[in-house]
Formats: C-alpha cells, sequence, structure tokens
C-alpha cells in the first residue's frame, strides 16, 4: 500500500471511528418519527432463515423463546419543514416475506437526491434463538445477541460496528465491515469455516479456551495478539506496520479468519 493510499485509509478510519452511522449534514433538518411493530408467526420448531436488508439505521437481533420473528422498526424522516419530513415520514416503508421457512425484510429505502440527510429505519428484531441469519446494513451498528445459528451466519456492514454476543456460528461463516469495529463473543462450528474482517476498525474475537479452529490473522498496519486459548504450532510475524499469526486452536478443525486492513486484532479467551 503506498503511503499516499495509506494515509487515505486511515482519514477514513478517523472519521469512521469518530462517528459511526452518523452522516455531515447542510443546514437545519426538522426530522419526524413513527415506531411500528409487526408479528411473523412460525411453524413451531420448524427451521427458519432471516434474511434483514436496511441501507441507514442500526439492526438488533435477539434470541428468545418464541415460535414468531417480532419486529419494531422505527422511521425517522427529515426535511427542511416540518411538513416536509412528515411527508417524508409517510412515505417511508418496510416490507416483510415469508415463504417456506424463509422471512425477508427488506426496510432499505429510495435514495433521496439532493438532500442532505438520509431517512432511516431502526430496527429490533427478536427471533427464535435457533435460526439462519443474514443481515446487510449500509450506514449504522448492527448487534446480534443469544443466538445459534444452524448453517448461516451472514453479516455484511459498510459504515458501523458489528457486535454478537453469545452467538454460536454456523458451519458458514462470514462477518464483514468496511469502517468500524467487530466484536464476536461466542462459539465456532465443529466443521466448515468463519471468516472475520473488517477493512478500518479493530477485530476482536472471544471464544471458549479449549476452542478448536485453524487460525489465519493478518493486518496490514496494526499488531495481533492472542491470549488464554489453547494454541499449538503458534506462528507470529510482525511486518511493520502490520502482521501475521498462523495458529492451531486446541485440536485444530473449521477455519477461522480474521483480517483488518487498518486495525489492531484481539483473539482472547472469553471471560
Amino acid at each position: 500500500m503506498s503511503k499516499i493510499a495509506l494515509l487515505g485509509v486511515i482519514s477514513i478510519a478517523i472519521l469512521g471511528m469518530t462517528g459511526c452511522g452518523q452522516e455531515i449534514t447542510i443546514g437545519m433538518q426538522i426530522e419526524a418519527t413513527a415506531t411500528h411493530q409487526e408479528t411473523i408467526a412460525l411453524d413451531a420448531g420448524a427451521p427458519v432463515a432471516l434474511d434483514v436488508r436496511n441501507g441507514v439505521g442500526a439492526v438488533t437481533v435477539r434470541g428468545a423463546e418464541t415460535d414468531a420473528i417480532d419486529v419494531e422498526y422505527t422511521f425517522t424522516a427529515y426535511g427542511a419543514t416540518e411538513a416536509e419530513a412528515e411527508r417524508e415520514l409517510a412515505a417511508m416503508t418496510v416490507s416483510f416475506t415469508h415463504e417456506a421457512g424463509r422471512v425477508e425484510i427488506d426496510a432499505v429505502q429510495p435514495p433521496r437526491p439532493q438532500r442532505s440527510r438520509a431517512n432511516k429505519v431502526d430496527l429490533t428484531i427478536t427471533v427464535p434463538r435457533t435460526l439462519d441469519l443474514v443481515v446487510r446494513n449500509g450506514v449504522g451498528d448492527v448487534r446480534a445477541n443469544d443466538l445459534q445459528t444452524l448453517d448461516q451466519l451472514v453479516i455484511a456492514d459498510d459504515v458501523g460496528d458489528i457486535t454478537l454476543r453469545n452467538v454460536s456460528a454456523g458451519s458458514n461463516t462470514s462477518i464483514k465491515g468496511n469502517v468500524g469495529n467487530i466484536r464476536f463473543e461466542g462459539t465456532l462450528a465443529d466443521a466448515g469455516s468463519a471468516e472475520i474482517t473488517t477493512d478500518v476498525g479493530k477485530v476482536i474475537v472471544r471464544l471458549p479456551e479449549n476452542a478448536d479452529a485453524e487460525l489465519e490473522a493478518s493486518t496490514e498496519v496494526g499488531s495481533i495478539a492472542m491470549r488464554g486459548l489453547m494454541a499449538s504450532h503458534r506462528d507470529l510475524k510482525k511486518h511493520i506496520p502490520g502482521a501475521t499469526l498462523t495458529a492451531t486452536l486446541g485440536t485444530g478443525g473449521p477455519a477461522l479468519t480474521l483480517n483488518a486492513n487498518v486495525g489492531d486484532i484481539t483473539l482472547e479467551q472469553q471471560q
């Protein structure tokens, strides 16, 4: 990476870390808000896959003992006047699709040309603890708690932090950010692969002490630390300003890939 490109990436990082999910506004903006709820009944005990798309706003997915998907979503619309903000609010929609065990939630709003701030949708989604999960978000934090994914766990967020706590990763796990920190606390599948990457931000992964995985970690600009985990064949190489680490955690098994372009990587034991 050239020095000019590196400076550009670091500048983006500074902007992202100080204001992830925030947009620069020009002139006075009036906002209007409204909160709605939707419940999607599911077949008790049947497998379910949830696919969430959002443009601007936070997405929270939390597991519970339930046979339904409950969605609370808040619209926030902006305008130069109160009347304009209310018109924008009235035009906002979220679509829900439920077919063959797959639930899709689309909260992406149409672009607002020549507007200084995008309308946003904040979603809080309560789901059965066991499911497959896909979340794709544009600007805003993504959180998931108390979940066990059977096969697929896919999280993608352009600008914002990604935080997963008490989550069992499926055998096909991909967690990717562009600008923002990623935190994963949970367990890995017995087979398959898990990839956790961000372009600009920190990657923090906390696993049980006896976790099994074949680890490959790398950062172009930053450091790598591993603490409290059982590991063999550990090889840490520093190539200032970055580093790489390969190791076998426990008895090996699933592939665990951790990457950051600009940012530190920490892999440690759960407390």
